[in-house]
């Protein structure tokens, strides 16, 4: 596999997971459910939740790679996947500003 081909493979589920994670967490804090997570990382919200985002991706990415390695299997389903992610955390951004 190419290198290329790999590094997206493995970004992809990064990015699903960033994208839901953030939502999440932007839809708790809305709510007025801060995680512990968050209020110990920073007081500043938008602050907090972009690390536990950016720490659900790094999980989902090196998930990934292992599954990969293992079973020489790609995740299926990314870029339909993505694209609803997207749409998503779009519409979350957009209704709960």
């Amino acid at each position: 596999m190419a290198p290329r081909s790999l590094a997206g493979m493995v970004a992809t589920p990064g990015c699903i997971a960033f994208l839901w994670a953030y939502a999440a967490i932007h839809l708790a804090h809305e709510r007025g459910l801060d995680p512990a997570a968050a209020a110990a990382i920073s007081p500043i919200p938008l602050f907090s939740t972009f690390v536990l985002a950016l720490a659900a991706a790094v999980t989902a990415s090196v998930a990934a790679a292992l599954v990969h390695r293992v079973t020489g299997r790609r995740v299926g389903a990314t870029p339909r996947l993505l694209a609803y992610s997207i749409g998503f955390f779009g519409a979350v951004m957009v209704l709960f500003p």
